[in-house]
């Protein structure tokens, strides 16, 4: 990949907050179902959202301690704080998700004039927290990356549906393909 200098590559003020989820098959990755508020949700609102790949490093060393081989297992996960308290997004989160996999599309904001959207496939950790007050926020939200076996893709036909059922704005609108080798795509554009 060539990286070059981009002073116009700092995000601006549309700095993300948002998750968009569609329950997959765990076994083929393929949308299970299009019912808006079960297997189809919008979580607006995220605060203190972080992307993070991490690597956990193994060192194979010989009898005088010299390094021959270095491997990687990557770590794909999403955290923040969901800022809704409804019932409806608390019980979601605290029951819904349990051993189910999802198609995770993280809005990371604008950089250079384009909108991001970080997707990969996860498990979400079902949790749940109730804060009241001036300045909390609600449950954590915490996703794990699952690395697909072959690459998945998923069509514009789906990205169009998944626009019109949500109401989605600033969303892909072509076809997203997520590498087994990465385990996640970023997708890109003025959309």
């Amino acid at each position: 990949m060539a990286i070059t200098v981009d002073p116009e590559a700092i995000p601006q003020d549309d700095i993300g907050g948002e998750i968009v989820l569609a329950q997959v098959d765990p076994t083929t990755y393929a949308i299970t179902g299009f019912a808006t508020g079960t297997t189809l949700v919008d979580i607006k609102d995220i605060a203190l959202s972080d992307v993070v790949q991490t690597a956990d490093k193994s060192e194979k060393k010989n009898e005088q301690g010299e390094t021959r081989r270095v491997s990687y297992k990557y770590n794909l996960m999403t955290t923040g704080e969901i800022m809704q308290g409804d019932k409806g997004t608390l019980d979601f989160m605290a029951s819904s998700t349990k051993d189910t996999a999802w198609l995770e599309f993280k809005k990371t904001g604008q950089v250079a004039g384009q909108d991001q959207w970080y997707v990969k496939i996860v498990n979400i950790t079902p949790q749940l927290k109730i804060s009241r007050g001036q300045g909390n926020t609600n449950t954590p939200y915490e996703s794990v990356g699952i690395f697909p076996q072959t690459a998945v893709t998923y069509t514009a036909t789906i990205l169009a549906t998944l626009i019109a059922l949500l109401t989605l704005t600033d969303f892909p609108t072509a076809a997203v393909t997520i590498p087994v080798s990465e385990g996640f795509a970023i997708a890109e554009g003025a959309f």
